[in-house]
């Protein structure tokens, strides 16, 4: 089971989900265009490894192990798209097939660059999807380039992972730590 394969599934489980409801295996085959027998073979290993909850014929939710994962990957797809779009001129219907091929490579310095480098950009360009906050522990972004500009070299990483207030399921509670943008996280 090759980390990409993790990822790419991570991800599309993160994509597909709404407030915590279960990915049916059917759901999952047709995103990547291949048979639900493989979807089920992958989703046993998955929660196996514990990134996810599955239960046959109910479908699939990630753990919290998985969300960071599945975060951490999508983040770096949607930094990519905006730097293929925006700084390389790619044409729209090409930045989302590049990014998928790249997002895998990006070491997460090169994400963190990548990220001030384009000026702390709220959404992807193709679909205005939200760019998942960083796991870098400040409270704003203009504290991280702050940070950055006094070339202070280890900032750490967050203890917790923001979540989305949109991704909180009925009844979860949570604390506003990070704005971005009209974003909170």
């Amino acid at each position: 089971m090759s980390s990409k394969s993790v990822e790419d599934y991570l991800k599309a489980l993160f994509l597909l989900s709404q407030k915590g409801k279960p990915v049916s295996t059917t759901e999952i085959a047709e995103h990547f265009g291949i048979a639900p027998a493989s979807v089920t073979e992958m989703l046993k290993k998955l929660a196996e490894k514990e990134y996810i909850e599955y239960s046959p014929y109910h479908g699939a939710c990630l753990t919290d192990k998985g969300s960071r994962v599945a975060e951490k990957i999508t983040r770096k797809h949607r930094l990519l798209e905006r730097f293929l779009n925006d700084v390389l001129k790619l044409k729209k219907d090409e930045v989302h097939v590049q990014a998928c091929k790249m997002e895998h490579a990006l070491s997460d310095e090169a994400e963190e660059s990548l990220c001030r480098f384009l000026n702390h950009p709220d959404h992807c360009p193709d679909d205005s999807q939200t760019i998942p906050a960083c796991d870098l522990p400040f409270a704003t972004c203009q504290e991280c380039v702050d940070l950055h500009e006094q070339n202070l070299e280890e900032n750490g990483k967050r203890q917790l992972v923001p979540v989305p207030i949109n991704r909180l399921k009925d009844g979860d509670r949570g604390k506003i730590s990070f704005i971005r943008e009209g974003t909170r996280f």
